[in-house]
């Protein structure tokens, strides 16, 4: 028995082998894929060369820069306008005659004044008013008041020019009108200060732009003690309108005086066939012919003032 299993054993072992070794008929034999040959991938196509590119064209040569413009210069702006001064406005346009004025003491209240307004109202370009008081002037204002005075006859005539005789009394202290200030003693070194600034407040009160002053120098007196006070006065009078613009001093020492500086008494008058005296008995005040010869003097000056 345990021959017969041996012998079936190494049957089935044989046909498994032969199986093993040959495959069946029926059976389909399995294709196996055949890998194909990998062709190499293409190269990528060559990228087209670029065509060296031009020479560079030659470059215009620049033009040399332009010389530089100058900055046009600025317009300078013209400089204001200045406001006129009182002698540049001097004389105003103005239809009709030219208007003056005379203010002052006895001189200019009594016939000096008188022969003077006559001369300068006879002239078709002129209208003359006046104003006079006597023993006054810019030292007492207690007495008259000239700073006030003045203003209101400049403003009552409206005046191209002011005529001012003023001084011959002013030889003394300077007294406030309130008589609350220190009075300014004659002969004290603060007179002439203070008188020059009264001076100066008188014209700047009756200005105007349009118009100018005339201050006649006060004429040589026939009273030396008298005429020492004078010299003081008509120098700080001259000093003062001669630093102003828009006033002018008008000298009259050379119409009383001769060639050696002497003053006479008696000249030739017009309207007169002799000699003529100028003054009367107290050596200050004029007779009519001086007041006259005077006024004659005075007049082309006054005219000239104002420009005819």
């Amino acid at each position: 028995m345990h021959t017969h299993l041996l012998q079936f054993a190494t049957a089935v072992l044989s046909l498994g082998l032969s199986a093993c070794a040959t495959p069946t008929t029926t059976q389909k034999s399995e294709k196996k894929p055949v890998a194909k040959a990998l062709k190499p991938a293409p190269k990528p196509a060559a990228k087209p060369k670029k065509a060296p590119a031009p020479p560079p064209a030659a470059k215009k040569p620049e033009p040399a820069p332009a010389a530089a413009k100058a900055p046009a210069a600025k317009k300078e702006a013209p400089p204001p306008t200045p406001e006129p001064t009182m002698a540049q406005s001097f004389p105003r346009n103005k239809k009709g005659p030219f208007k003056v004025l005379m203010l002052g003491d006895s001189m200019t209240a009594t016939d000096f004044g008188k022969a003077l307004e006559k001369l300068l109202d006879a002239h078709p370009q002129v209208e003359c008013a006046r104003r006079g008081r006597s023993a006054t002037g810019l030292a007492r204002p207690d007495y008259f008041d000239w700073q006030s005075e003045g203003r209101k006859q400049a403003k009552k005539h409206d005046p191209d020019l002011i005529i001012v005789v003023m001084g011959g009394n002013d030889g003394q202290d300077l007294i406030d009108k309130a008589k609350k200030k220190r009075r300014v003693f004659w002969k004290g070194k603060k007179w002439p200060e203070n008188y020059s600034q009264r001076m100066k407040h008188f014209i700047d009160g009756v200005m105007a732009p349009y118009r100018k002053v005339v201050w006649i120098e006060l004429p040589v007196m026939d009273r030396p003690r008298l005429e020492k006070k004078l010299t003081i006065i008509r120098q700080v009078q001259r000093e003062l309108v001669n630093s102003l613009d828009e006033a002018n001093y008008l000298s009259t020492r050379k119409f009383f005086v001769d060639n050696n500086d002497k003053l006479f008494r008696a000249t030739k008058v017009k309207g007169y066939k002799a000699k003529q005296k100028l003054r009367q008995e107290d050596g200050i005040h004029f007779t009519v012919p001086g007041s006259r010869y005077f006024a004659n003097r005075v007049y082309p000056l006054v005219l000239k003032n104002l420009g005819l």
